[in-house]
């Protein structure tokens, strides 16, 4: 959704959230999108649909932090403008840590494809290659 396609991207979330409802990934990106269009309840009803799950995925903690926007009214303070590179090197950290490599390695290469100029992101996809190299 970060190219401002916002009922697109809800429509894509709920399709991949009702095809498996262990997608935290869609889960909460659906309640960063309700909580973007002032929607709270429905917000909080993905946030603790993650919650609920138990699990360790990097959006359980987001889905903490963006609870804790909510309690306190901050809604207008949640960016809406998503750098794509940004965007793309978030879904490999997430991928990384829940084990999906090579998921990971192909989200690292599109963010650095989008920002080629931006040495965190070459480092973490040099130090990918490297790893992915010694297998």
């Amino acid at each position: 959704y970060y190219l401002g396609e916002f009922e697109a991207a809800k429509k894509a979330f709920e399709k991949a959230l009702s095809l498996d409802e262990t997608h935290l990934e869609a889960a909460y990106q659906l309640a960063y999108l309700h909580a973007a269009q002032k929607d709270p309840k429905k917000s909080k009803e993905y946030i603790y649909h993650i919650l609920e799950s138990r699990r360790e995925h990097p959006k359980v903690q987001s889905a903490k932090v963006l609870l804790d926007y909510i309690g306190k009214g901050e809604l207008d303070k949640l960016p809406l403008d998503i750098d794509p590179a940004e965007y793309h090197l978030s879904r490999s950290k997430a991928l990384y840590q829940s084990g999906q490599y090579g998921l990971s390695f192909i989200e690292v290469q599109t963010a650095a494809g989008l920002d080629p100029k931006n040495l965190k992101t070459l480092e973490i996809l040099v130090g990918m290659c490297s790893i992915l190299l010694r297998l």
